[in-house]
């Protein structure tokens, strides 16, 4: 009740009308970094499943990270190689 009556004690004029953040250029990335994550987990927890042998369910999970490590990398270049083209011109 007390955490309450303070909140209603707080005026709407002194409140911000909106809080933003400058959009940032690897936005996409990130979001490409999660989906890649939650991949990763949805696979890890299918492969037992699947009754492959231990050396086969490594394997493939190597390789699923390897190419979405490469993937987010090659972005993060080309995001880079264009920020630093902005600031030459």
């Amino acid at each position: 009740m007390i955490f309450l009556a303070r909140f209603e004690s707080v005026s709407k004029e002194s409140m911000p009308k909106s809080f933003s953040v400058a959009a940032s250029p690897f936005n996409a990335t990130k979001l490409g970094l999660g989906i890649v994550l939650l991949l990763a987990i949805c696979l890890l927890f299918l492969l037992p499943g699947l009754h492959l042998s231990l050396k086969y369910q490594l394997i493939i999970l190597f390789g699923y990270s390897a190419i979405a490590c490469l993937i987010l990398a090659r972005r993060v270049r080309i995001i880079l190689r264009q920020a630093r083209n902005g600031q030459q011109k």
